[in-house]
């Protein structure tokens, strides 16, 4: 015995069902954009624009795209500016607008991300990786300088200071050694004349760097404005993560 197609039962009757019970839903929900008029369209347009350029600066001023995994909060903020934009250009149904509309906010989220300056807590956890040598006295744990808008300042930077009993020369190799290995490369483009009894280097990995000053006992930069005592040889190490 065959199954009609015109049967509740056969299976070609129940995807018939299916297919109009689901274009019926998308019709009730307005999964179709419908025609507009061209008005209508520019003015939707125009506000998802505007809403873009306060988006910028809100999420600038607010070190949105600098902090830990700041792409994806960036992301979230221009995508209710970008859907309004998509819709106003008339790009296909609600889901290719959609698709658009994300694709384009995690594009201009990871591109904020990757040049914003990061926060003083990212810098901060980079310099943690480093780690430093065995025997070293803190003196300055992480000073803070400089914001992630670079206005009236520098860009954010984190200051470490240790005093250690090693002489300049042997305190710079220890701390190069733990960059080496934590897979930092030096900066040969970095040029200063250090004084006598200094050490002044440059690394870098990746967006990082760091400016190594290292001044032994009795020398001059050390004698000024400084905890350690002048028996000791005083490091400074200067973290920063601007491109």
């Amino acid at each position: 015995m065959t199954t009609s197609s015109h049967s509740p039962a056969s299976p070609s009757y129940v995807l018939r069902r299916i297919g109009r019970g689901a274009r019926r839903i998308s019709r009730g929900l307005g999964l179709r954009l419908q025609p507009r008029p061209a008005w209508e369209r520019a003015l939707t347009g125009v506000v998802g624009l505007g809403y873009l350029v306060v988006a910028f600066f809100a999420l600038g001023f607010f070190d949105v795209p600098s902090g830990f995994h700041g792409w994806l909060p960036t992301a979230l903020g221009y995508t209710p500016g970008l859907l309004l934009l998509t819709l106003g250009l008339g790009i296909g149904r609600w889901p290719v607008a959609v698709a658009w509309a994300a694709g384009s906010a995690l594009a201009m989220g990871s591109w904020a991300y990757y040049m914003a300056a990061p926060i003083h807590e990212r810098i901060e956890a980079e310099a943690m990786e480093v780690g430093t040598p065995a025997g070293w006295t803190v003196v300055e744990d992480g000073a803070w300088t400089g914001n992630t808008w670079g206005l009236w300042n520098d860009w954010p930077e984190v200051t470490y200071t240790y005093a250690t009993g090693d002489s300049a020369r042997v305190a710079a190799e220890e701390y190069v050694a733990l960059l080496e290995a934590d897979g930092w490369e030096r900066n040969l483009g970095y040029r200063v004349d250090p004084s006598p009894g200094t050490v002044a280097q440059a690394w870098e990995k990746g967006r990082w760097n760091v400016q190594i000053r290292v001044a032994g006992p009795g020398s001059e930069p050390r004698q000024i404005g400084t905890l350690v005592p002048a028996a000791l040889t005083k490091v400074d190490l200067y973290f920063n993560g601007q491109r």
